[in-house]
């Protein structure tokens, strides 16, 4: 997973871009849904993403706001969460049938030239 940070003017508000895949190693379907998915920032608040499939001309790029990942299947894509509240991301959760994964990021926030945020 990566994230990434983006003060573009191409969009109307600051955004984190996250590169997610997920899995599902079961013999069953997995409901996905962008409410299942979620950031906690440095102060424990959760920001939820947003569904950006009307404003981006490639609405492939991103994790679709609902779907089933297929048995022995994964979804790959974007998910945008909005920045407008200044935070920085501490780690990222799915919540799934009452149990919550986790993907905690590890180092130190990096700003590349140009101002873009990452963190792996």
């Amino acid at each position: 997973m990566g994230a990434f940070y983006s003060h573009c003017s191409n969009w109307d508000r600051p955004l984190y871009f996250f590169a997610v895949r997920i899995e599902n190693d079961s013999s069953q379907p997995v409901a996905l849904s962008l409410t299942d998915l979620f950031v906690v920032d440095a102060d424990g608040g959760s920001h939820q993403p947003v569904d950006l499939s009307d404003l981006t001309s490639k609405p492939g790029a991103f994790i679709p706001a609902s779907t089933n990942i297929a048995p022995q299947a994964a979804v790959t894509g974007g998910v945008a969460v909005d920045d407008s509240n200044d935070f920085v991301p501490v780690r990222f959760q799915f919540a799934l049938g009452g149990e919550v994964l986790t993907v905690e990021f590890a180092g130190q926030p990096t700003i590349l030239p140009g101002g873009t945020f990452t963190g792996e």
